[in-house]
């Protein structure tokens, strides 16, 4: 929702006329956000704001590629028989339930 709400406000900037800021924004694009930004009430409060959900996207992207990429690089040899076992247990396999049975 927020990048529609920016996206449509560099496109107002732009066809309002503001030379300037379109320059930026088609230039450098890092730094056409923050000009964007400044359009705002409160600017450092919504800038600071902006950089801390951009920093939280980008960590939750790269955890869930790394939760991804550790699935598909484990190896159990038969995954629907082999259930994955806890570090530091007793040895024993925690049950395998289906719907039917659990054993």
């Amino acid at each position: 929702m927020w990048v529609s709400i920016f996206g449509n406000s560099a496109i107002e900037i732009t066809r309002s006329g503001d030379e300037r800021f379109r320059e930026i924004a088609m230039n450098q694009p890092q730094q056409g956000f923050y000009t964007l930004l400044q359009e705002f009430p409160a600017f450092p409060l919504v800038a600071s704001i902006a950089t801390i959900v951009g920093l939280l996207f980008y960590i939750t992207s790269a955890a869930s590629g790394a939760l991804v990429m550790g699935n598909l690089t484990s190896y159990r040899k038969h995954p629907a028989t082999t259930p994955p076992t806890r570090s530091g247990s007793s040895g024993r396999s925690p049950p395998v339930c289906s719907p039917w049975r659990c054993s």
